[in-house]
């Protein structure tokens, strides 16, 4: 039987993609009654809407970054009165959809008899999300799924050798709606 010292590098990086998540301007939008519709755009940190019908209001902004990208995102309800200055405070996080997360694994495949690799996504909140790595050829594992729900995980990655830990990895993963997180861990010091 083999012995085995499980070593756990320091891989930390914080796994993201590669937009920019810096806001440069904002497009707002509202829906309201009768269908009355209104849009526009506006840089700083407010803008002012005139000449809305009354009734009830549901306003969107969405902040975009300097490649025209939607980064962020918030809504809110409002009843507009005839005559008056209705000031509303918006505030915008995450875009909320899917994301797609890509991932490579590596290791000396002279170094591992009988390898195999266990990962999990561990949300916040919520069950951890297990991952089914393929291993295409000797020395290689990889991964992909184009619908993880944005938000930040903690991603937890262990090769095993004929069901025995080797080495493991553990990484910060932020997916970003419809943007591609990748991310590769080598293992070649086994």
């Amino acid at each position: 039987a083999a012995s085995y010292i499980v070593m756990w590098p320091n891989l930390s990086r914080n796994m993201a993609p590669s937009v920019d998540m810096t806001v440069t301007g904002y497009d707002v939008s509202g829906t309201g009654p009768r269908g009355a519709t209104f849009f526009s755009s506006f840089t700083g940190t407010s803008v002012t809407q005139r000449g809305l019908v009354f009734g009830d209001w549901t306003i969107t902004v969405e902040g975009r970054n300097a490649e025209n990208t939607i980064v962020t995102w918030g809504t809110a309800d409002v009843r507009i009165e005839t005559g008056t200055t209705q000031a509303i405070d918006i505030v915008t996080g995450p875009v909320a959809g899917p994301g797609t997360l890509t991932l490579a694994v590596t290791w000396d495949p002279a170094s591992v008899d009988a390898p195999s690799v266990q990962a999990q996504l561990v949300p916040s909140q919520g069950l951890p999300i297990e991952l089914a790595f393929a291993i295409p050829s000797p020395g290689v594992a990889s991964y992909s799924n184009a619908a993880v729900q944005n938000g930040y995980y903690t991603l937890v990655v262990k090769l095993l050798d004929n069901g025995q830990l080797v080495m493991g990895a553990v990484d910060v993963v932020r997916i970003v709606a419809g943007q591609t997180t990748s991310g590769s861990i080598d293992f070649t010091d086994v």
